[in-house]
Parts: C-alpha cells; sequence; structure tokens
C-alpha cells in the first residue's frame, strides 16, 4: 500500500506567541493565519523500507511518529516545497502530514482536530519541540482563520474576498538566514509580569486587525502589523537581532507599511505589506529572495494510490 499525505504551511499575520501555553490556557489566545501552498509531502510506502527527506531534515523526527504509533518496515519519501525552520511552521506541516497518512494508514478516524492536537503532543512531548497550537491547525484545516486557543480550539475562517485583497500588498522574503535554534520559544514557558503585558497587546492587536482585514484596509493591516512586531521583539530574547532589525528598517524606507520575521524569531522568512504598486520597485530594492505563493484552501490532503 501507498499512501501519499500534502499539508501545508503558514503565514502567521497576527497573535504570534499568544497560542504558546502557559499564555493560551490563563488568558486565551487568538491568531490570524494564512495557510500557503509551500507544502509538505509525505509518501508510505508498504513495499520499501528506505527513507528520503527534505534537505535539514531530521530523520529522527519522523521516526519518533512512527514509533508512536507502533509502525515499523516502511518507507518514507518526503519532500518540502520552503525551507525548514525558517519560520513557515514546516515542522508542524510535517507532523501532520505524518500523522494523516498514518490515520489513512491504520483507518483511524480522526478528525482534522484529532490530528493537529496529536501532531502537536508529539511535537511537544516526545520530539521535544516547543511552541504553539497555530502551526498545526493551520496546517490540517488550510485557510485564511481565526482560530482561538482557549478551553478548546476553535477555527473560524475569513472570507476568501478579505485575503483577494489582502494579497497584492504581501511580500514574502528570505532574509538569507536560517532560524539558529529551534528553541527561541523557551523563554515562554514561564512568563512574567512583562511578557504578559505584551502578549496581552499583541492579543488586542489580532482582534483590531480582523475588521481592516475583512475591509481591505491596507494601511491599517501594516500599521498593525508594525506595531504587532515591535511588541513581538520586546516579549522574547532571541526573536530578533541586528541583521533582521537592519533589513525591517530598510524595509520601511523602501516603502513597506509594516512586516514581520515569521515564526518564533532569529532568522529566515519575513513579510512585508506595501501597496501593491509598488511591490515589484520594493522587492527590487531590498535585493532578497522573493518566494511567491497563493492561499492554500484544502488543508491536510491523503490519499490512498493505487
Amino acid at each position: 500500500m501507498t499512501i501519499i499525505s500534502l499539508s501545508p504551511t503558514r503565514i502567521s499575520l497576527f497573535g504570534g506567541g499568544t497560542d504558546l501555553v502557559p499564555y493560551s490556557s490563563k488568558y486565551g489566545g487568538l491568531v490570524i493565519s494564512l495557510a500557503i501552498n509551500l507544502r509538505q509531502e509525505v509518501m508510505m510506502h508498504s513495499l520499501v523500507d528506505h527513507n528520503i527527506f527534505p534537505a535539514k531534515a531530521d530523520p529522527k523526527f519522523y521516526q519518533k511518529i512512527l514509533d508512536y504509533f507502533g509502525i515499523n518496515g516502511v518507507g518514507l519519501y518526503c519532500s518540502f516545497d520552503g525551507l525548514i525552520e525558517a519560520g513557515l511552521g514546516s515542522s508542524a506541516s510535517a507532523a501532520v502530514a505524518m500523522v494523516g497518512a498514518i490515520n489513512r494508514w491504520q483507518k483511524r478516524g480522526m478528525t482534522l482536530s484529532d490530528i493537529a492536537e496529536t501532531a502537536w503532543e508529539l511535537e511537544v512531548g516526545r520530539i521535544g519541540l516547543f511552541g504553539g497550537k497555530q502551526d498545526q491547525y493551520a496546517a490540517a484545516y488550510g485557510g485564511f482563520n481565526v482560530i482561538n486557543f482557549e478551553d478548546r480550539v476553535t477555527v473560524l475562517p475569513l472570507t476568501k474576498e478579505a485575503i483577494e485583497r489582502l494579497l497584492p500588498s504581501m511580500v514574502l522574503l528570505y532574509t538569507g538566514d536560517l532560524r539558529r535554534s529551534a528553541n527561541i520559544q523557551e523563554g515562554m514557558r514561564t512568563l512574567d509580569a512583562g511578557q504578559v503585558d505584551k502578549l496581552d497587546r499583541i492579543k488586542k492587536i489580532a482582534v483590531d486587525a480582523i475588521d481592516p482585514i475583512n475591509q481591505g484596509d491596507i494601511a491599517k493591516v501594516g500599521y498593525l502589523l508594525d506595531q504587532a512586531w515591535l511588541l513581538k521583539r520586546q516579549s522574547n530574547k532571541g526573536v530578533s537581532n541586528t541583521y533582521i532589525d537592519d533589513i525591517y528598517r530598510k524595509a520601511l524606507e523602501a516603502g513597506a507599511l509594516g512586516g514581520k520575521l515569521l515564526g518564533s524569531g532569529g532568522g529566515g522568512y519575513m513579510l512585508f505589506i506595501v501597496e501593491p504598486n509598488t511591490k515589484q520597485d520594493f522587492i527590487a530594492k531590498m535585493g532578497l529572495q522573493h518566494w511567491d505563493f497563493s492561499p492554500c484552501w484544502q488543508g491536510l490532503e491523503t490519499r490512498i494510490l493505487p
């Protein structure tokens, strides 16, 4: 038997960090997340036992998931359209793709939420990657969503029209520097009063961003993104550095309305909001690698190959 499983990565626009425990369990978190078509792909084969993994992927990551479900003697062909450890939630996407494939393989009947929760539990508890749940839910559900993290996680879709108005202003650039540590978010395991205050304000900005996003108010979205980025830099050591700060400063000088480093920080992809008619000029001025992307509405997809 051969099963193929595909799951998207994501661009976290607002609220990143508020999905982390203990903040989300004590105060409730909220993020605005866009799933994109830079996907993880997993092919699981019963007739071969050799493996192929994406560049810089750790084979132990995949093996620990197989071991958890008691699976052995299978082959994995895994690929990724983007760069690992660069802020797109690639590990969560890979975990969701793996759990999704195993769900079909073992006929477990798991829901998308079951798959997202299991992927998160495996990453944090078994693999040792501390993080929130937004990446797993984005990979499982796809789309453009407001995701609430309280006693349970709820996924509230935004309209396709909203992202269609915003998309022409979005620019995804690669800084040329991968994240140096997968454990930057360890500084959020225990929170002091200052960190809680910053996360409260980040969450409020996420709430405030919903109406401008729906209305296509690019200037307001850019402004709020800028304010949220400044707070994120203050909330946790290691999020930024002089190299990232210089890129952000240059972007503002080149006309960006706002932006942020994606993921937990330290390096990788950066997102900027610009006026649509200045987009190509902005990309040229920045001199960084531009990555094209589109929204991914499907979320996790699995199928059995003949």
